[in-house]
This record gives C-alpha cells, structure tokens and sequence, in this order.
C-alpha cells in the first residue's frame, strides 16, 4: 500500500508556509498518478502560491513496483540506508525473513538521491535491467571523454523522452546525449549476463561504482 501524509514546508525563498503531500512509501501500482509524478520529475517538487518559485523537498521514500517487483529505498541517512540492508538480508527467525522469502524474486535497490530513484523508476518500467543500463552510461561517459579531451562527465542518467537516451552532463557546464548506444543493450546484455549477474550476487546498490567493478573484469 502507499502511504502519505500532508507536511508544512517553507518557501525557500519568500518563506511563506505550503502544504506538501510528503509519500512515506508509494505502490505504483495502487498510485498511477504518483508513479507518473515521480517518472515526471515533479513528485518532490513544489511550487510556492506566493512568488511562484519552485524548490525541491527532500525526504526518503520506499517505492514498490508490484508489477515488475522491485523495491527502491531512497535513503538520506545511514540510518535509513542500514535499515533497509537489515530487512533486505534478513534470515532465520527473523520476522522480516519470512515477508523476504515470500519476496525472493524481487529486486531491491538503494539509491541516496531523488534523481537516481526517478531513473531507477524510469529504467524498470521500460523493462530494462539497471545493471545493464548502468554499464551503458559508463561506456558512454567513457566514449565522450575520449572524443573531448579534458571534459569530464560528472553524472549520466537514462531517460526516455524524446527517445531512450543516456544523457550525460559535463563539468563547467554543458549537456550531452547519447542515443546510439542504446542499440548496444540487448547484445551486451547477453554477452555479459553471467558477468552482472556475478559481480551483483547480493548487492542492492548499483551504480557507475559497481559498472566500473564489472567493466574492470570485462576488459
């Protein structure tokens, strides 16, 4: 089930009060609409009645896919980061072990930011592997910073508007997109399956880190 609640937020920048609808937890499933708001980038976002800035409002969210089952905890605190690693390896008698044995085909990630819960929501609705998509951005990454020497690629996220896309954003400014090497996926995929299956046996973060784990063995 999802699980929301009404929360008074300031305005960064006239500090007048709003009303934002804070999600503890969202089944995309039971709420299209806020699955929708997450995959279009305005769920954590709010606009002020007053002097119509917009701000972003932080807060950890537990998003479940039942239909493609996954489970993302966005975390901001170690806190909130150890909490799901507990109940994601729980074992034994455990109370939480049984609920995960009744889970075990699912898929459970941990991302510490609004952008990587967005994309991560994004990548599985389409039906990709993160695992794979995570490669993809490295390489991409990896290909642009060899055609420009001495640019550096500080993030690369997937998108999928107006086509899949990885893009790739530069240091000191600039945005760059990446569309061909999309066509790449389903071969790598196969090629490298019992690779990323390997190096990602137990592990819930997967990011650019864990991609450069894997690319390490491959190359």
């Amino acid at each position: 089930m999802s699980k929301m609640r009404d929360e008074s937020v300031k305005c960064p920048d006239c500090n007048e009060s709003m009303v934002f609808v804070v999600w503890d937890s969202l089944n995309a499933d039971l709420s299209p609409a806020a699955k929708e708001q997450l995959l279009d980038g305005t769920l954590f976002s709010v606009t002020c009645a007053k002097c119509q800035k917009k701000s972003q409002v932080h807060y950890p969210l537990l998003y479940h896919d039942m239909k493609n089952k996954l489970m993302i905890q966005l975390a901001l605190s170690d806190e909130d980061a150890e909490v799901f690693k507990e109940i994601t390896s729980s074992k034994g008698d455990d109370p939480a072990a049984s609920i995960i044995e009744s889970m075990k085909d699912y898929k459970y990630r941990l991302v510490f930011d609004s952008d990587d819960l967005r994309e991560k929501a994004m990548i599985f609705s389409h039906g990709f592997d993160d695992r794979v998509i995570e490669i993809m951005k490295l390489l991409a990454s990896l290909v642009f910073e060899d055609k420009h020497p001495g640019s550096t690629v500080t993030t690369a996220f997937f998108y999928d508007k107006p086509e899949y896309m990885i893009q790739m954003f530069i240091k000191g400014g600039g945005i760059a997109e990446h569309t061909s090497i999309m066509s790449m996926y389903d071969d790598f995929k196969n090629q490298y399956q019992a690779m990323i299956e390997e190096k990602s046996k137990n592990r819930i973060v997967i990011d650019r880190e864990w991609a450069e784990s894997v690319m390490s063995n491959i190359s």
